[in-house]
Parts: C-alpha cells; structure tokens; sequence
C-alpha cells in the first residue's frame, strides 16, 4: 500500500504539488471504529503512515497532525486501528478527543450553518483527506464526502435526517486540499462498521487525486453501486464540487504491485 500510495500522488503531481515547506498539515483517515486493519471498518494505517512521509520527507512539512472523532471509544480506536502507532512511528502527532477539543465554527451551511468543530482542523494549512471505502446503511457509499463528518463535535446522528445535505455542506467548508482513498481493502456489506471478515474484498487500490465527487464515484463502483444513484454524491455534483463523468478531473487509480 505504501507504494501504491507514492505511485498514486505521485501521479498528479506529487506531494509537493499539495504542501509547502513549513506548512502544518491535517491528515484527516476514518479511525472511526473499534475494528482492527483486517475488517476493513478504517483507514489503512500503511496509507496513513505513507501519506504522513511524504509530507514530512518530500514535501517537508513543519507539522502533521491526525486527527479524528471516532464514533467508539476513541482511545481504544486509535490504538486498535493501527493507526496510532504508525502515524507516530512516521512522525505525526495522532490527535483524538478529548485532546484539543472543540470550537464553534460558522460553516454557512443549509443544514451546518454553526457547529462544534474539532479544533486541530483551525489549525491546519492544508487538508489531505485519507478515507476508505465502504459500504453504508444510510447513505450507501461512504468515501471521501462523508469522511469529513469525523471533525464535526456535537450530537452527529441529529444530522441524519438531512443527510445528503450535510455531507455537502460540510464537504463545501472543508475542501481538502488532495484526497487520498483507500481500497486496499472494501467492505461491500454491514458499513460502515462491519465486524465480519467475510464483508471485506481485498481490491489492492490506491486512488489520489482532487476532484472529490469523481473519487467518490470511483468508490461507488468498487462497490457495485451507480454513482447516479447515491445521493450526496449527485447533490455534490450539482453544487460544483466536482464531476461523476470518469476523466473529469485529476485523479488517478494505482493497483498494489502494479
């Protein structure tokens, strides 16, 4: 993965392309989940850990922090994800609440106009989102779009109602500066948590890239889904953040070994 990770950046552009020296960087996975790597409920602690180096070594960032709010216990989380260990192991400081806390922020939104943001997100000089692929039982498909609702505080399930339009309002806040999806390893069924090993495909891939809603729709597909029938990614679309159509935009899709 860690590879496929370099290959993947690598190829639209490189990460200097994304980060200046100096600059404090927020990595911002899915460690949402008291799940270990295999059941594929996070992000990849390899890809975590590989997009922190390119950071630090290639692009020689001052700071970079990973952070998230985890849906289960967030110490425990961080821990058995992975992800704790590797990104400290690469450099990076690994933030979980009650860490730094939270800060209200205006976001402008329909649905998040003002709403308890975790702090490290003020912080940063650049976002590079790092979401897995997976399977969801509301909204189908969760990737890059719904991966930003792990900065948000509060009561988070009082957003589901309005869904579709949260995760766009938020994803029009926080505009990342590359996302970086993981399918190395896809949980096609029982998302976002999982728990069964036999939920998660091995597909091997690493997708970078820019335009938010194209890698979204990239993840559908890995799922077996039609991107025209998962509605935030439509809604996204409709509010200019990017394109469904394949070759909208920058992106590029890197198979493990390849």
């Amino acid at each position: 993965p860690g590879a496929a990770v370099r290959a993947a950046v690598g190829a639209v552009g490189g990460i200097a392309r994304f980060v200046r020296p100096g600059e404090t960087v927020l990595v911002k996975p899915n460690i949402g989940w008291d799940r270990t790597p295999e059941q594929g409920a996070n992000t990849d602690p390899r890809v975590v850990a590989e997009v922190v180096r390119l950071c630090l070594e290639e692009a020689r960032a001052a700071r970079v922090l990973v952070a998230d709010v985890p849906v289960h216990d967030a110490e425990r989380v961080r821990e058995r994800s992975g992800i704790g260990e590797a990104a400290r192991k690469a450099g990076a400081e690994v933030l979980v609440p009650p860490g730094p806390g939270f800060v209200l922020a205006r976001l402008g939104g329909v649905v998040l106009d003002a709403w308890e943001v975790f702090a490290p997100m003020l912080w940063a000089d650049r976002l590079i989102n790092v979401p897995v692929v997976k399977d969801h039982g509301l909204t189908r498909l969760t990737c890059g779009l719904k991966n930003a609702y792990g900065l948000l505080g509060g009561t988070r399930a009082r957003l589901h109602q309005q869904i579709n339009q949260s995760i766009v309002d938020l994803s029009i806040a926080f505009r990342p500066t590359l996302t970086v999806v993981d399918a190395t390893r896809v949980m096609l069924r029982n998302g976002p948590t999982g728990g069964r090993l036999d939920d998660v495909a091995p597909v091997g891939a690493i997708a970078a890239g820019t335009d938010a809603v194209a890698l979204d729709a990239w993840g559908a597909t890995l799922l077996g889904v039609d991107p025209g029938q998962v509605p935030h990614v439509v809604l996204a679309e409709s509010r200019g953040l990017g394109s469904i159509r394949e070759g909208a935009g920058p992106i590029e899709e890197i198979r493990a070994g390849a």
